[in-house]
């Protein structure tokens, strides 16, 4: 029960899953997600089955509150084996209508956010001697669907990051993989789906 994970974008959907799994499988959640009261409710939800978890607020698109989660992880007395990089920002958008914006948050979100927990926790999984980063991309990585450039995109580009990532951390015996998943009936999706008028689950 030493071994640690770091998920951030944990408090709601497919993250708050990862992290209940975690701590189902004997691990020290840290849970890190801009709404602080939604990871907080999560990191409840799992002391209160017997677990252990920490929630920890950040925007992860900002390098300095990513260093601010990590610095906080690495503080606590487990080590670090696992880092889970879920942050996410679906949405439909037409083309036509897809600001600069939209682009840059997709972007910085779904693709930057990764790089920078990725760096930001690699020296510290690499002291585990077996460390692995999984990244949470989509189906939408491998197929086009109305009003979601700037998603694919950026996802497309995880995919990527990560196979050039577990080329360079094999070194240090750190272990990159992605994940793919097809669509979820959560919450953000129903919503953003209904406003374009997109069947989209």
């Amino acid at each position: 029960r030493e071994r640690a994970g770091v998920g951030e974008g944990g408090g709601r959907g497919i993250g708050r899953d990862i992290a209940i799994g975690l701590a189902e499988a004997g691990g020290h959640g840290f849970l890190g997600v801009r709404e602080r009261e939604a990871c907080q409710q999560v990191g409840e939800e799992i002391v209160a089955e017997g677990g252990q978890a920490s929630a920890l607020a950040a925007d992860i698109s900002k390098p300095e509150e990513c260093d601010a989660l990590v610095d906080a992880v690495l503080a606590a007395p487990p080590r670090l084996d696992i880092l889970i990089n879920n942050a996410g920002t679906p949405g439909y958008q037409p083309f036509d209508k897809l600001t600069m914006r939209d682009w840059e948050r997709a972007l910085r979100v779904n693709l930057t956010g990764a790089f920078i927990c990725t760096k930001a926790a690699s020296s510290r999984l690499a002291r585990s001697r077996h460390g692995a980063i999984v990244n949470v991309s989509s189906i939408e990585a491998h197929l086009a669907e109305t009003a979601t450039v700037h998603y694919t995109s950026a996802k497309g580009g995880l995919e990527a990051f990560t196979r050039s990532a577990a080329v360079e951390l094999a070194a240090r015996e750190i272990r990159v993989n992605a994940v793919a998943p097809g669509a979820i009936t959560v919450e953000h999706n129903a919503n953003a789906a209904q406003r374009m008028g997109i069947d989209a689950l």
